[in-house]
């Protein structure tokens, strides 16, 4: 699904904290039926590779895609390797120190990070598929983000390198769900990292989305969205508890 609406923006400051602020991230809920028992690695990198190719657009040509899996990130990159258009890179947590520290600096000299995000100029789309690697630490600014849902917490981590200067362009975002993924079943502990969380949160971005079918992940529009919402909470992953 490549059509878009645009929902329009709020009036943006002058200050860069303001523009980051208030920068809208729209992003579409998208259902993946078909990624479900021994089909899911398939039907979830063939739905995830086509939604970045969506998003490529003039004002878009710096897509990253965030999995839950490594094995759904080699698949999802070799399908957009098939793709003559775009330079497709890999970065998951599995690699070597040395190896992640080479993919980072590609990434940097394409100007993806944030220090050269207003004036960098691709030869062609850039599509960076990685695991939760990529969600901390790494000062990068892309114009399009795709990703596998999670819980509400690394949502907001992965949507903090969308258009992360607070730029003046359409930035956009899809999130899509596995079918196995949508509700919660008995007896069922969930997904193995994200637990319940993961399943909760599809359902509270549901009940929140817009009249075109989106949220916006920007840091003011999703604040707005928390405020006398005490089911957050429940959107968190699980951590253990540490020893005092």
């Amino acid at each position: 699904m490549c059509s878009r609406i645009n929902p329009g923006s709020a009036a943006i400051p002058v200050t860069p904290l303001g523009r980051r602020q208030l920068a809208s991230k729209p992003a579409d809920l998208q259902r993946v039926a078909a990624a479900k028992g021994n089909k899911v690695t398939e039907a979830l990198s063939k739905a995830l590779a086509a939604a970045a190719l969506c998003l490529i657009g003039e004002e878009r040509k710096a897509i990253v895609v965030f999995v839950n899996r490594v094995a759904t990130a080699r698949e999802t990159h070799r399908r957009l390797r098939e793709h003559d258009g775009v330079t497709a890179i890999l970065l998951t947590g599995r690699m070597r120190p040395v190896d992640k520290d080479a993919v980072l600096g590609r990434l940097r000299d394409l100007g993806l990070d944030s220090g050269h995000s207003h004036d960098r100029n691709l030869e062609k789309p850039v599509v960076v598929v990685a695991t939760q690697t990529l969600e901390v630490g790494a000062d990068l600014d892309f114009d399009g983000l795709v990703t596998e849902c999670a819980s509400l917490d690394a949502l907001r981590q992965r949507f903090g390198r969308l258009n992360r200067m607070g730029r003046d362009i359409e930035a956009r975002g899809s999130i899509l769900i596995r079918g196995d993924q949508e509700k919660l079943k008995k007896r069922d502990p969930g997904d193995p990292i994200y637990g319940e969380a993961l399943t909760r949160t599809w359902e509270w971005l549901n009940q929140h989305k817009d009249e075109v079918g989106e949220v916006d992940f920007g840091i003011t529009a999703l604040d707005r969205l928390f405020r006398d919402d005490d089911t957050v909470a429940e959107l968190v992953a699980p951590s253990p508890d540490a020893p005092v």
